[in-house]
Parts: structure tokens; sequence; C-alpha cells
């Protein structure tokens, strides 16, 4: 017999239950607007509508296996593979065959990087920061991770190993050279687990923190004038990171810091310090958020830098502040952001900035 779980579609997951088959559907719909300035002509201004997210999310549960396909109809339709609105967001299978032991296998997101791991709509940003976004170390790619957890969750250690081409791996171009990336993570959080949001939803009443630390190595056969640039470059990448956020009374601050070191198979990249047969880059961001619990409202702020510092002169750093506000059990969210970027970079894996100043307004509808 089949029922369904929730009183009604609009406060919860829509769900059929057959015995211990378990099948849910939910979804996030995104709409913004947004307004920004021309560099190349600084008389006038570049305004659009777009429909940023148009999520479907169906999982299956049965005994130890448990199933997630994901899918953005809106980055399907466009092709995209920008990494924070791609069109195929999840495609695995996770089995838990002992204790806490679970086993995943498919395409999902890598367990690198708090940032990257939390869901867009339980941060006040639009766009994560420019190190944690996808285009400087993957964010999603197709493999196998192994997660233990211990102490109720509190503690939690995840390895895996990966194609190493990230997002691109769905074109099947995984092979360079049959060498795979190897990532770590393991976080831990008291006196509660990880809200897995950047905001104090629940007003918490005794200061709460996570800590993170993050580790991945890849080599592969591309060029740094390839298609997959500094994300996957020709040779040996290390990047190492390190995560804390921490939440007190609709507080929440948040931040990452992340370090690469490469080597590179071409000599002639290293621009800089060509005595070395390596080059440096780091990245961090650092935030703050208030949430009011009574008028379901925020407010925050973010300051991030990227910095190539043996590979390319300069850096580039931005601000980002934002107001937003919930309403029908969280269900909707208005959202303003404002961006300035204060100086640029060329990170060589996407085009640079043509503008400074960004307007976003958006709304959201989550299911």
């Amino acid at each position: 017999m089949f029922c369904l779980i929730g009183k009604v579609m609009l406060f919860s997951q829509i769900g059929l239950v057959h015995g211990e088959h378990k099948l849910e559907f939910s979804g996030l719909t995104t709409m913004t607007f947004t307004n920004r300035d021309i560099i190349s002509v600084p008389e006038k201004k570049l305004s659009y509508f777009d429909a940023r997210n148009v999520q479907l999310r169906l999982e299956y549960n049965y005994r130890i296996v448990r199933c997630v396909v994901q899918a953005d109809l809106a980055g399907l339709a466009t092709g995209n593979f920008d990494p924070e609105n791609i069109g195929l967001m999840n495609v695995w299978m996770q089995i838990k065959p002992v204790g806490s032991l679970k086993i995943r296998a498919g395409f999902f997101k890598i367990r690198y990087s708090r940032s990257n791991l939390i869901s867009e709509y339980n941060s006040p940003f639009f766009n994560r920061s420019e190190v944690a976004r996808g285009q400087v170390f993957g964010s999603r790619d197709f493999g196998l991770n192994l997660n233990y957890s211990f102490f109720r969750g509190l503690l939690n250690l995840n390895v895996g190993t990966y194609t190493g081409i990230a997002e691109l791996s769905l074109f099947g171009k995984n092979a360079l050279n049959t060498k795979f990336e190897y990532v770590a993570r393991v976080d831990f959080s008291w006196p509660q687990k990880d809200k897995e949001s950047d905001f104090d939803f629940y007003n918490a009443r005794i200061p709460e923190f996570t800590v993170g630390a993050n580790v991945r190595y890849n080599n592969k056969d591309a060029t740094i004038t390839d298609t997959y640039q500094l994300l996957v470059v020709g040779g040996k990448k290390l990047t190492h990171g390190y995560d804390a956020a921490f939440f007190y009374k609709g507080i929440s601050i948040a931040g990452e810091i992340h370090l690469l070191k490469v080597y590179p198979l071409d000599k002639a990249i290293r621009t800089l310090d060509p005595t070395n047969n390596f080059f440096n880059a780091f990245g961090y961001y650092i935030q703050a958020s208030y949430y009011q619990q009574k008028i379901k409202s925020f407010l925050a702020f973010r300051y991030d830098r990227m910095n190539q510092n043996t590979f390319y002169t300069g850096y580039g750093d931005r601000i980002t502040t934002s107001i937003g506000s919930f309403f029908y059990h969280k269900h909707i969210q208005v959202r303003l952001n404002y961006t300035r970027i204060m100086s640029s970079e060329d990170i060589r894996t996407y085009n640079p900035p043509s503008w400074k100043n960004q307007w976003r307004l958006g709304l959201y509808y989550n299911l």
C-alpha cells in the first residue's frame, strides 16, 4: 500500500512509502534579477532576469541502500557547466553495510571544503567565494567515498578517490593518464552536529562550533593551456584547506583557507620564479551573518581573496553584503546581494570579470 509523507506539498517533501521502500521528491526554484556595471562601457549598465535554479531531486531508500538523482533543468537546458549551477547535480548510490560506515559511488559533491557542502539556500550569498566556487578545485566529480562517523556524528572522517577533472568528467574525458585524485576530510563539531548551514536558525543558547581539515592530491597529463587550466593542471597538484564555523544567539561566523602547490610539467609556465619547479597559490574568505528569529530575517557580510603569489602578479579580492527574509515556514526566501570587486587577478579558470559592482535580487521557493 502506498501513502503520502507530509501534510501538503508546501510544508515538506512529497514521498511514497511501500513497506520498507521509500521514494521522496523535492525541489528548488530561484528567480533572480541582476544589475551590474560594464567596465568597457562605463556609461551603461547590464540588467537581466535569470532562472538560476529549477532543481528536481529524487531519493530512494531501502534498508541499507540510498540512491539520489538530482538535476537542474535550467542548467540542462543551457548546457551549463558552471560548478555552482550545473545541469546534472547528483547521480549516486550509497550503502551502509555496518555500523556508521557509508560507502558512496557515482557523481556527487566531493567531501572537501565546508562551503562546498553547504547548499545555496542555506547560505546568505548567491555565489561561493572565488576559492571555493569550483574554479580552483573540483566541486563535483565521479568517484568513490567512504565516510565513518564517531560520537553520534560529531566527528566525521571521509576518504575518496575521483577522476580528478571535476564536472568535466561528465564528458567522459577522465583517462588523461589513468591517475585519479585522492581526497580526505575530517571535521569535528561540538556540542551538536554541524548545522550544514551558514545561518543560526535555532538561536543557539550556548556557543556551538565546527572545524574541518581537507587535503587532495592530483597528477594529470593535462597542460595549463588545456581546457582544464588551473582546475586540472599538467603535473602534480597538492591542495589542502582548513575551515571553521561558530554559532551563538543568531550569530554565525565562518571562514576557510586553501593552499595549493603545483609542480607543472611545462616549465615555461613558471613565470615568476623559474628557479623553482613549482608555484604556489592560496585563497581564503571570512564571513559573518546575523539571523533574527522573530522576524525571520538576516544580514550578512563576506570578504574573500585569491592570490597566485608565485604564478601571476597581483591578487583578486571582493566584498559581498546580503540581506534577506524567510516566509511560509522557510519555504520562501527573498534575498538581495551587493558585490564589489576591489581588485581582480587572472585566475585563468574563467573569463576575467567585466564588472566591478553588482546587485542581485532573488526569490527562492524550496519544496
